[in-house]
């Protein structure tokens, strides 16, 4: 992996695509309503998303359980939100499953992931990575990154900055006292995620979770030659999630 420095850059190209993993619901937020709907600062967190990657992704695909399903919908007609299809995760298997699934709906060459907790990032964060995507030589990935104390998620790479594992606390894994993680949104090329998704059948299972998960295939991508590009926001907030 190679660390880029942020720059502010203008596009307006809607050639990407979008993934909003969203299955999740509110109940650690004491919410009867699925979580991507729950209200920060007067708006779902859902429409927070709309208002950043709207502009920039001519497909939104929302992966969302069959009960998030009955909600989401009326509340995105309702909103007259546009480009926007809903996929659904009938079982909760995992990260991966879920964007497998919303992959199927994506028609685009470039394709964002995002969780559907991420209320902040903004539209020029997402401009300067679509246009690095295609800029970077050999790039199939790009993300905003996090050095954390004590972090949930660390990136581990070898001697040669390759990505070699990625860690997570929730599993159980033996975690650095510091470490470089993600902040929920990606950034890859269509080839990159068939790459990935192609091997889900045979990823194992968390030891905790029992479910598979996206992020620790990344590793896939990089095999030879450094392929997966991360940069740090310059408001660390952006990065915050629900």
């Amino acid at each position: 992996m190679k660390e880029v420095n942020f720059e502010e850059i203008s596009g307006t190209s809607t050639d990407s695509s979008i993934i909003i993993a969203a299955a999740g619901k509110g109940t650690r937020l004491n919410s009867n309503v699925p979580k991507i709907l729950y209200p920060i600062a007067g708006k779902a967190i859902l429409e927070w998303i709309y208002e950043y990657c709207s502009d920039l992704c001519g497909e939104i695909i929302i992966v969302l359980s069959p009960q998030g399903k009955k909600d989401v919908e009326p509340f995105i007609n309702k909103k007259g939100f546009k480009n926007v299809k809903v996929a659904v995760q009938n079982t909760p298997i995992g990260m991966a499953d879920a964007i497998k699934i919303g992959f199927k709906e994506c028609s685009n060459n470039n394709i964002f992931v995002v969780w559907g907790d991420q209320p902040c990032f903004t539209k020029k964060t997402l401009e300067f990575m679509n246009i690095r995507l295609t800029s970077i030589k050999d790039c199939q990935m790009i993300f905003p990154a996090l050095k954390n104390h004590n972090p949930y998620v660390h990136y581990e790479t070898n001697d040669k900055g390759l990505l070699i594992k990625v860690l997570e606390k929730r599993e159980n894994d033996n975690m650095p006292r510091i470490g470089l993680s993600d902040s929920g949104l990606f950034l890859l090329k269509r080839d990159a995620i068939e790459n990935i998704l192609c091997r889900i059948e045979y990823a194992s299972l968390g030891n905790i979770t029992n479910e598979k998960s996206f992020i620790r295939l990344l590793p896939i991508l990089e095999n030879d030659i450094e392929t997966i590009v991360y940069f740090f926001t310059c408001n660390k907030s952006e990065c915050l999630s629900i």
